[in-house]
């Protein structure tokens, strides 16, 4: 088995938070962390085999606090949040061996795709599936489904297309970079209540951390991986799911994205919006076209070689911007970069 990382262009902060799969000898993918991700392009299938633990444990939040989690994680013992990122292409072929170290039974599932059912305490299962068709999609927990989710069972599933392009799928528009962002919401008085084997309703359930890629607030904003950026011209994707029950409402400053795609199933025509709404369990691809955003001082033509313009995205759904006591201190929010 061989450990391979995702590299990005920027190192990002808190490596321990970084994830990773090992993949087979049979070939070696992109598996790894989340935000920024390189991919090589290659025409032919391969085969990979993928081993996750469904775990338990601890992860630190913005302001210091350790919430109680389930995760799927690449070794016994540690915790992933979200769980390992999984980037393969058409044609590929995954072996994804899944052991439960947990008390309850729990299981992997990818709707439409593949769905392991219930796994024992101890109980360890292999799914051999073909790679879905070109898009991002959310894999998760199918047992007593959103809650253990919610709990941290949870992760995406990106392919690439077939013909080895920098697209959405077949036929899409090409860009020059990707992002992938899986948002959550963390209640963490819920997620103690489970530790202690209780259950609960949607109703009760009250988020007080809303986070991307596992960080919120002001630990988001200063991700190096999860910061999109790029010059003007250079059209970036970002693949955004939401493993939470929440219905985000991602709002961009600066530029218009074109939304693409949803639940893995590109749109009838894109959407040019400035507010992308995100339901709970649902993913969408949007194009950032990196085009010198209007009204600008100085003008684009004025720019020196230094310069470069940040702008926010945040969640205009107000829960996220007042938890914790409202400037979105435990809050959904990153931002992007252009440069000329």
């Amino acid at each position: 088995m061989t450990a391979t990382w995702i590299e990005g262009t920027d190192a990002p902060r808190g490596t321990t938070r970084r994830s990773f799969i090992k993949a087979g000898a049979a070939g070696m993918a992109a598996f790894g962390m989340y935000g920024l991700v390189a991919w090589a392009p290659r025409a032919e299938g391969r085969q990979f085999a993928v081993e996750l633990f469904i775990t338990e444990g601890e992860t630190m939040m913005v302001d210091g606090r350790s919430v109680y989690v389930r995760t799927f994680a690449p070794a016994k013992g540690a915790v992933s949040l979200p769980g390992p990122l999984m980037l393969v292409a058409e044609r590929d072929e995954l072996h994804i061996t899944v052991t439960n170290t947990l008390a309850q039974p729990h299981g992997f599932a990818v709707e439409g795709v593949v769905d392991s059912g219930p796994i024992a305490p101890g109980e360890t299962k292999t799914l051999a599936f073909a790679a879905p068709p070109a898009g991002t999609y959310l894999y998760q927990d199918p047992v007593d489904v959103p809650f253990n989710r919610l709990l941290g069972l949870h992760g995406a599933l990106v392919t690439m297309p077939a013909d080895g392009s920098n697209r959405p799928s077949a036929g899409g528009p090409e860009f020059v970079r990707q992002w992938i962002w899986v948002t959550e919401n963390i209640d963490s008085a819920w997620c103690e209540r489970a530790r202690r084997g209780a259950t609960t309703t949607l109703e009760e359930i009250v988020p007080d951390y809303f986070l991307i890629n596992g960080r919120s607030g002001v630990d988001s904003v200063h991700d190096g991986s999860t910061t999109v950026h790029g010059r003007i011209g250079e059209p970036a994707l970002i693949r955004m799911v939401n493993a939470g029950v929440a219905t985000h409402a991602m709002h961009f400053h600066g530029n218009h994205l074109d939304v693409l795609c949803h639940n893995a199933k590109p749109a009838p025509h894109a959407m040019r919006k400035d507010t992308i709404m995100m339901p709970g369990g649902w993913t969408k691809d949007a194009l950032l076209p990196f085009t010198a955003p209007p009204d600008i001082w100085p003008p684009v033509e004025q720019w020196g070689e230094e310069l470069t313009l940040s702008y926010p995205m945040h969640c205009h759904a107000e829960m996220s911007q007042t938890a914790g006591g409202g400037l979105y201190p435990n809050g959904l929010l990153a931002h992007w970069e252009i440069e000329r």
